[in-house]
C-alpha cells in the first residue's frame, strides 16, 4: 500500500463502497482512491461494480482491477466487456486494462485476440469511420487503442509501432502478429487466461 494512504481511510472507502449509494462522482472517486492505494483486498468490492448500470462506473471498476491491481482473475470479465459492453468508453477501459495486465509479456495470442475483438466490434463511431474504415476495416480511434495495446504487450515503442503500422489493414496487422508468433515459437501456455471467449 502507498505510504500516503492509511488503513482507516481505506476502511472508510470500503464502507462507503459497500453502502449502496448511487452518486457516480463519489463512487468513481472512491474506486480511484483505493485503486491508487494499491489495496488489492478491495478487489471483491470493486468487482461488484463491473455490472453497474453506469458506463463511468464500469469503466472505473475494470480500470482499477486490471490497470492498478493487475489481477488476472478479472481477465475474463474484461474480455466480455470488450466484446459485449454497449459503451465504447468501457470497451476502451477493457482493452487498456488487458494490455496493462499483459504488458511486456510478448504474448502474441493476446495480441491476436485483441485484433479479433476489434474485428468483431467494427467501428466505434460511424462518424469517424470514413477513409480509415475503408482502408483498415476499423476507425482511427479504435486503431490507436489497438496499436497502443499491442505495443504495451509486445514491449514495443507505441509511437514507432504506430508509424510502422500507419498504412496497415487489420489483416496486415494480424499477419505481423503471426510473424511475431513464429519468432517467439508460439504462444505462452500459461498466458491465455481470458482468451477463450
Amino acid at each position: 500500500m502507498a505510504a500516503n494512504r492509511n488503513d482507516a481511510s481505506i476502511a472508510d472507502c470500503l464502507t462507503a463502497l459497500n453502502s449502496g449509494f448511487e452518486d457516480e462522482d463519489r463512487l468513481s472517486k472512491l474506486m480511484h482512491y483505493v485503486g491508487e492505494a494499491g489495496e488489492r483486498s478491495c478487489a471483491p468490492t470493486i468487482a461488484q461494480y463491473l455490472g453497474h448500470p453506469s458506463d463511468r462506473i464500469r469503466h472505473m471498476a475494470v480500470h482499477v482491477l486490471l490497470h492498478h491491481y493487475k489481477l488476472m482473475e478479472y481477465a475474463d470479465d474484461a474480455w466480455r466487456m470488450l466484446l459485449t459492453d454497449p459503451s465504447d468508453y468501457v470497451k476502451e477501459a477493457a482493452m487498456n486494462g488487458l494490455s496493462s495486465l499483459y504488458q511486456g509479456s510478448r504474448n502474441t495470442c493476446v495480441c491476436g485476440k485483441l485484433v479479433q475483438a476489434v474485428r468483431q466490434m467494427g467501428s466505434l463511431d460511424e462518424h469517424t469511420a470514413s477513409l480509415d474504415w475503408r482502408r483498415r476495416g476499423v476507425d482511427a480511434l479504435l486503431w490507436t487503442f489497438l496499436i497502443r495495446s499491442i505495443a504495451w504487450i509486445m514491449g514495443e515503442n507505441p509511437t514507432l509501432l504506430k508509424y510502422r503500422t500507419r498504412v496497415m489493414s487489420l489483416d496486415e496487422l494480424d499477419a505481423l502478429i503471426g510473424t511475431w508468433k513464429r519468432e517467439e515459437q508460439g504462444c505462452p501456455e500459461d498466458g491465455l487466461k481470458g482468451t477463450d471467449q
